[in-house]
């Protein structure tokens, strides 16, 4: 029992949610101070998106994260940085828009979570090879009216993702 008389536990659903939701609070909070720091001390794109894919892997529980942009080819996503897993293999992947998960995010603006990475990065592996990269959640990346690109991140294992990590990525894509 508590000073004023409550009974709270840290076993009680409602103080659990409370505490849940000042974690994930705090957790965004700490991601866009760490992104801002991050981006004031860079002077070009490539040095911005390696800041943003390497603090979307320390905030986040993914094993790859890449920065689609949008090339002159406004019809076309290419990985502008590939962080994590198979990033030699990754380096450079296309993806058409509307195509795969980051194709689909960047042509109709809606993020995606726990989608098939194959979808995206399957093309990069033969049949022979095994593709660890299971589950794919994406945030596009839009300034002003124009989509300049997608933020992806892969994982090994599916359902690993949530709407909070979502809401994290979005953040970062927002800052990106």
């Amino acid at each position: 029992t508590s000073a004023l008389g409550d009974t709270a536990s840290a076993t009680d659903p409602e103080t659990n949610w409370a505490f849940t939701q000042i974690s994930q609070s705090a957790a965004e909070m700490s991601a866009t101070c760490e992104l801002a720091q991050g981006l004031a001390e860079t002077t070009t794109v490539a040095d911005g998106v390696s800041v943003v894919l390497g603090r979307a892997l320390r905030l986040l529980p993914a094993d790859t994260a890449v920065m689609y942009l949008c090339g002159d080819d406004a019809g076309v996503l290419a990985a502008a940085g590939v962080r994590g897993m198979y990033e030699e293999k990754l380096s450079g992947l296309q993806i058409g828009r509307g195509e795969g998960v980051s194709g689909w995010v960047a042509e109709t603006l809606q993020a995606q979570v726990n989608a098939q990475a194959s979808l995206d990065i399957g093309r990069r592996f033969n049949p022979n090879e095994v593709m660890d990269l299971s589950a794919a959640a994406a945030v596009p990346l839009v300034q002003g009216s124009n989509t300049v690109g997608v933020l992806t991140l892969y994982t090994t294992g599916y359902s690993v993702l949530n709407d909070h990590h979502l809401g994290v990525l979005k953040i970062l894509a927002e800052h990106a």
